[in-house]
């Protein structure tokens, strides 16, 4: 069998097809929270400072009188656990040659095999950071990792984990949906300029207002609304419907495109950045699933810094050295390294499995949840 009857065989040409891109970048909503920084996690745990600013208005007094005493807020440490994620797939030997006809030599393909698991695995972990962060910037209760989660595989999760939120997150309900013309959602009280208001009653200024595309089409179908985008960019119904069927929005392909390009509606109502995203995941039943809820969006300050944090804990990655000849030595056996973490090992049997293991220690962290306003009962 020649070299090009090899690779036109029907196992290799199969083999071959992903149908799916692997990711090797954070994607949107994970970026949103490494953007008010990243933290590192000695221990198993992630504590951080609560601090609380004062709008008070400075007494007025005489050149003789005493300054008036005001009472400084209290200092709040906020404790949070971090989430550990593991996951593995296990290479039997024959996986790591290129099918062959009879009488043929098989060929090494073990690079191409390795590095495949190794992008699927790192593809999963990122996924899975992505997932609670979306479910702690979504729900005012946090994100809720355990076993009966439909989120997750069943066996898959062997430590219930509870990420909540020191305070909850606060939540706005629209008085109207945004598929009507009639409905006015930049001037009428119920709307926009009401969740602004909001915002601002907290000490913060809108800067990022989050959606996903039925949200989109919605706000592109009101009236209001596309006078507003025709009056400041000559936006036409093409170019929104070019935005809503964007790269970063396809089906598993967030990271297609910067996500954090704003959309056609940024600008309106006063926000300037507007994000359409959409992208999603595969839960325990194979169905795909959208990491941003229908009806739900999510409005968020400028200054990102003092709200949202990203801490990432220890991973331990063993050596090479299986038998321990001095006690004190014992701490060789392992490597202490931080962020997603993948290694290898051969099982010591008369099969030899490669096996492949990925592992992460995170943490999302949500330092002022006054800062994340909840836009509910928005929908088509």
């Amino acid at each position: 069998m020649s070299d090009l009857d090899l690779l036109l065989s029907v196992p290799t040409l199969t083999e071959l097809v992903e149908q799916f891109p692997s990711f090797t970048d954070p994607l949107p909503y994970t970026k949103l929270f490494q953007q008010g920084g990243m933290e590192q996690a000695d221990g198993d745990r992630i504590v951080f400072e609560k601090l609380q600013n004062d709008r008070r208005l400075g007494a007025v007094r005489g050149h003789e009188s005493e300054a008036y005493s005001a009472t400084a807020p209290n200092r709040k440490m906020v404790e949070q656990g971090l989430i550990h994620a593991a996951e593995k797939e296990i290479i039997h030997p024959k996986e790591l040659f290129l099918r062959a006809g009879p009488g043929t030599f098989m060929r090494a393909n073990a690079e191409n095999v390795i590095v495949r698991a190794v992008r699927r695995i790192v593809s999963r972990l990122l996924r899975t950071r992505e997932y609670v962060c979306s479910q702690l910037m979504l729900n005012t209760a946090g994100a809720s990792l355990a076993n009966s989660n439909t989120a997750f595989d069943a066996g898959a999760v062997t430590v219930a984990n509870t990420v909540t939120i020191d305070g909850g997150l606060q939540t706005i309900a629209a008085g109207a949906a945004w598929d009507v013309a009639a409905t006015k959602m930049l001037s009428a009280e119920n709307q926009l300029l009401a969740f602004l208001r909001k915002y601002e009653e907290n000490g913060f200024e809108a800067g990022t207002f989050i959606i996903n595309r039925e949200l989109a089409a919605a706000i592109s179908g009101n009236t209001e609304a596309q006078t507003w985008l025709v009056n400041n960019g000559g936006v036409t119904i093409e170019t929104i419907q070019r935005a809503l069927i964007s790269g970063a929005t396809r089906q598993g392909e967030a990271g297609m495109r910067d996500p954090f390009v704003g959309s056609v509606f940024s600008g309106l109502g006063g926000i300037p950045d507007w994000y359409v995203w959409d992208h999603g995941f595969v839960n325990r039943a194979g169905t795909f699933t959208r990491y941003h809820t229908d009806g739900l969006g999510v409005m968020l300050p400028e200054d990102l810094s003092g709200v949202l944090g990203f801490a990432e804990g220890p991973v331990f990655v063993p050596s090479s050295n299986q038998v321990i000849g001095d006690a004190e030595q014992a701490a060789d056996l392992f490597a202490m390294r931080r962020g997603i973490q993948v290694y290898a090992y051969r099982t010591v049997d008369d099969t030899g499995n490669i096996v492949i293991v990925g592992r992460d220690t995170f943490a999302p962290l949500v330092r002022n949840e006054l800062g994340i306003l909840n836009v509910t009962g928005l929908s088509t």
